[in-house]
């Protein structure tokens, strides 16, 4: 019932991907975006070869693409909309705060004393005390999570009908 569960859910699936995600830096948004280049080429490479297949026999064909190339396709087109959903999420969090902490800027100031520090009218906040975002990153995930999860589709009907005609 679990494994059911589990292939039914893409939140579960997924859960520690996302996680990762939100608490990673830079280097996890690079990586979600090269593993998601790499299952796009994967998904057309294996379409390619399961077309070219059709030459010497139709059954090891339709065999590779119905068991290989579709799921490949299916899963790129998840991890595509996953992340992007995901990266949009952290986008808009990341904005969202931003304009909280200026706005706290505004109206309380703080100061240090004594090792401590005190809000007060006038004084400069503390350096150092907003947390990294990666606003702009998470954007770009967005942005070529959306096209590659909507444009692998296309590729592969284009890849299919171009070695059926």
């Amino acid at each position: 019932m679990r494994l059911l569960k589990w292939f039914f859910s893409v939140r579960q699936r997924h859960r520690g991907g996302i996680r990762r995600y939100e608490k990673g830096g830079a280097g996890v948004r690079i990586f979600t975006l090269i593993l998601l280049f790499v299952f796009a080429g994967g998904t057309l490479a294996l379409e390619w070869w399961g077309f070219s297949l059709a030459e010497k026999s139709f059954l090891v064909s339709l065999l590779v693409i119905i068991l290989l190339s579709i799921p490949f396709l299916w899963a790129t087109v998840e991890f595509g909309g996953v992340y992007a959903v995901t990266a949009m999420r952290m986008f808009v969090w990341g904005v969202a705060d931003r304009a909280a902490r200026r706005a706290e800027q505004r109206d309380v100031q703080y100061v240090q004393y004594e090792g401590q520090i005190y809000p007060v009218q006038g004084a400069q906040p503390p350096a150092g005390q907003a947390p990294k975002t990666h606003r702009a990153l998470d954007m770009v995930v967005f942005l070529l999570c959306l096209a590659v999860a909507v444009g692998i589709l296309i590729a592969y009907i284009v890849v299919a009908v171009g070695s059926i005609a």
